[in-house]
């Protein structure tokens, strides 16, 4: 399972990479965790200048959580420089974040549930060399899309691309290695004009933690899935490789 002696802190993170082309001005995704271990983020929707997705914290409370980076060329840049609050949705805290670069999040109490679909919907607007991101979720409670905020931020008028889907352990406390986190991924979905497509194809990667137990596929409803941690096995899709719905 490890390749050293020394076994790491956390499980190591997995994505899913989706090829969707500069001109798209909008995403959505839809997340369905299976296992969950605390401190695990389940990113439905990574694009360049942020994420969206959910997350039990290490007290078992459970978020939805959105953030826009500030320009990828400045770390913590001056304030004019930073990417700035248009609109705030209601229960919504909004700070600013640190240390994997710098930006706002977005943090809103809501209980998903294990097998439970959450879908998340990101729009771009180009103003300037600025870009306005408004982030999304269903609140299946409520039966409605919630605006969670809108966020700008410097990108030299560049929308929405380089998406992903990944599952991350945050608690890095050694035992979280141990434990398995899992979830699954409707087709990405992407918006070119007036039309939708569906990304029927991602390509499976991970970062460098050098351990095996990770994994990517699809399950029998046209699903993709990531898995890593405890006694999860590469036995669906070599890193690298490319998992088809």
């Amino acid at each position: 399972m490890t390749d050293q002696c020394e076994e790491p802190r956390a499980a190591r993170s997995v994505h899913l990479w989706y090829k969707v082309p500069k001109s798209a001005t909008s995403a959505q995704n839809t997340v369905i965790v299976r296992r969950c271990q605390t401190g695990t983020y389940f990113c439905a929707i990574n694009f360049r200048c942020g994420y969206m997705g959910i997350q039990e914290l290490y007290d078992g409370k459970k978020v939805v959580i959105f953030s826009v980076w500030d320009n990828k060329k400045d770390d913590d840049p001056e304030t004019d420089r930073q990417a700035k609050i248009m609109y705030q949705g209601d229960g919504v805290d909004i700070q600013r974040f640190g240390g994997e670069g710098t930006g706002l999040r977005c943090l809103l109490p809501y209980d998903w549930a294990i097998d439970e679909e959450t879908s998340f919907r990101v729009k771009a607007e180009k103003d300037g060399l600025w870009t306005a991101y408004s982030g999304h979720y269903f609140d299946n409670r409520k039966n409605k899309w919630f605006h969670i905020a809108t966020l700008k931020t410097l990108t030299q008028g560049k929308l929405i691309c380089n998406c992903a889907a990944f599952v991350e352990d945050f608690r890095r406390d050694g035992k979280s290695f141990h434990e398995k986190r899992k979830a699954c991924f409707s087709k990405f979905q992407y918006l070119v004009g007036d039309k939708w497509t569906d990304c029927v194809q991602a390509t499976f990667t991970a970062d460098n933690t050098p351990v095996s137990n990770i994994n990517a596929g699809c399950e029998g409803d046209g699903r993709f899935f990531l898995e890593t941690g405890g006694d999860t096995s590469n036995c669906d899709t070599p890193l690298k490789g490319t998992v088809r719905i």
